[in-house]
């Protein structure tokens, strides 16, 4: 039974954001993330530390009753305890710091092996967390080890593969490639046949995508994307969510701060990954967060959500919100972005209906 004359403290693991329509809750020990009134989330804000006795007078007892459903539900599910000694129970704290001077680098192969090359030989000037390669052209077993290989003393903890699906009984190949390089996290396999898609499992690494993959596919918002975690939750009060401490080459060489963004520093053949992360300009869209961004700095899920700045509603306006965030914070519904008339516009700027499916 709950005490109403003990203060209620939130854990410090569950933390509120206030969007314009509703509030969520984000549970980052768990994961998880509920939505609640706006209501709740003042009583929460402003409370924090007081008695369920001490809120119901606040608020002249006109809302006892859905104060009373307020703290059952945080109750019910583990996100308050009560005592009385609230000092004693301080806010979790949302500074980001890293290690890595890269957390993450994409490669884009197009079929230029010595690009590839070339970029995993500088990757062992900065200590990168990430590694990724998409390959839009055919590309050999062989040739994927000797980037491995290239990896072997490099402090890269996770590595992921994309490519697409080229001969029968791939798979075996495949497995035998996760089993000798320990730090594969995921290996996709997309244009894959339908057969194929029943051996996806949780326990397995090489996951397959009847879709076709190419640069444009990037920057989709959508709940399933969502990250309910302290690292996204954190990094994202001060960074941008997608772009801090990434580089990319694409698939001609040319250093981005991601692969579908039109402005490049520079040739990996002629420019060191270790000088373009120290200049300005391409530092500059590291510090870009939800909270500076048109529209979502109103959205209840901008501090789980990977942002996007390669496709905007506005591409002239690098605050502008992504182009394929269909969420409507202002009336708390969801809707394909494709559909969007205020987005067709857009869509056409960056060239992307040949990516949207008909009736998408």
């Amino acid at each position: 039974m709950i005490d109403e004359k003990q203060p209620f403290i939130l854990f410090s693991c569950c933390i509120p954001v206030k969007g314009h329509t509703k509030s969520l809750l984000c549970d980052v020990q768990r994961q998880e993330a509920m939505n609640i009134p706006n209501a709740m989330y003042e009583i929460l804000e402003k409370h924090q530390g007081k008695s369920i006795e001490y809120i119901k007078s606040f608020y002249e007892n006109n809302y006892d009753d859905i104060i009373d459903e307020y703290y059952r539900f945080l109750a019910d599910n583990e996100l308050v305890f009560f005592d009385n000694h609230p000092e004693s129970f301080p806010k979790l704290s949302l500074d980001w710091e890293t290690p890595y001077d890269i957390t993450n680098i994409i490669i884009d192969f197009g079929g230029d092996e010595d690009i590839v090359l070339r970029t995993v030989a500088q990757m062992n000037i900065v200590r990168c967390k990430a590694f990724q390669i998409r390959c839009f052209n055919n590309i050999s077993l062989q040739f994927i080890e000797q980037v491995l290989n290239g990896l072997e003393d490099n402090i890269i903890e996770n590595i992921e593969i994309i490519l697409r699906y080229q001969i029968e009984n791939e798979h075996i190949l495949l497995q035998d490639l996760v089993d000798k390089y320990k730090r594969i996290d995921r290996i996709i396999v997309y244009a894959a046949p339908d057969k194929y898609i029943s051996h996806n499992s949780v326990e397995c690494p090489i996951f397959y995508s009847k879709n076709t993959i190419s640069e444009k596919n990037c920057g989709v918002i959508d709940e399933s994307y969502f990250s309910v975690n302290i690292q996204t939750f954190t990094e994202s009060q001060q960074y941008n969510t997608c772009l801090n401490r990434k580089i990319s080459v694409d698939k001609d060489g040319y250093i981005k701060n991601c692969p579908s963004m039109s402005h490049h520093f520079g040739h990996i053949k002629d420019v060191q990954l270790a000088d373009v992360i120290k200049q300005t300009a391409f530092t500059k869209f590291w510090n870009i967060k939800k909270d500076d961004i048109i529209k979502c700095k109103d959205c209840e899920f901008r501090h789980i959500c990977t942002d996007c700045r390669a496709y905007l509603d506005e591409p002239d306006n690098i605050y502008s919100a992504p182009l394929k965030c269909g969420y409507d914070p202002y009336t708390g519904t969801w809707e394909d972005y494709s559909n969007n008339p205020l987005k067709q516009k857009a869509i056409q700027y960056y060239e992307l209906s040949d990516i949207i499916l008909p009736n998408n």
